[in-house]
């Protein structure tokens, strides 16, 4: 949900600090309900709110295989995956959405394009990096 709300709004709201403290209460073993400066975060700008958010979902679900699945989602996976030294140089913007069976393009050929990474196209991330 802190998610939601950070991406929708220019702004945080209490709502999201809510959401994410919550978890990193819990984390940390302390009472969700409860206010502990120790662990809460608050202050911080749009992007700086991203980062941690992404940063806490990695360490929250470490051992649960949704890594994969969240930088395709925030379209960072090429990016993030050729950070690793040891990076498996396949991996190109085409493993962020299966392709759509050629089957089903010419049932409708007018209305039903490729999905990007699969039409040869290139594309531009939320942080201005085109992928090839």
């Amino acid at each position: 949900m802190a998610e939601i709300i950070n991406e929708q709004q220019s702004c945080l709201t209490a709502k999201a600090y809510e959401a994410i403290n919550k978890v990193r209460r819990r984390a940390f073993k302390y009472d969700i309900n409860t206010v502990s400066s120790s662990v809460d975060l608050s202050g911080l700008t749009q992007e700086q709110f991203r980062d941690t958010l992404r940063q806490e979902r990695h360490l929250e679900f470490v051992t649960e295989g949704q890594r994969w699945f969240d930088l395709a989602r925030w379209k960072i996976l090429v990016i993030s995956i050729r950070k690793v030294p040891t990076y498996k140089s396949a991996v190109s913007k085409r493993n962020y959405l299966f392709p759509i069976p050629q089957t089903q393009q010419d049932l409708n050929p007018t209305g039903l394009w490729q999905n990007w990474g699969d039409d040869g196209a290139e594309i531009v991330n939320a942080i201005g990096m085109i992928f090839r």
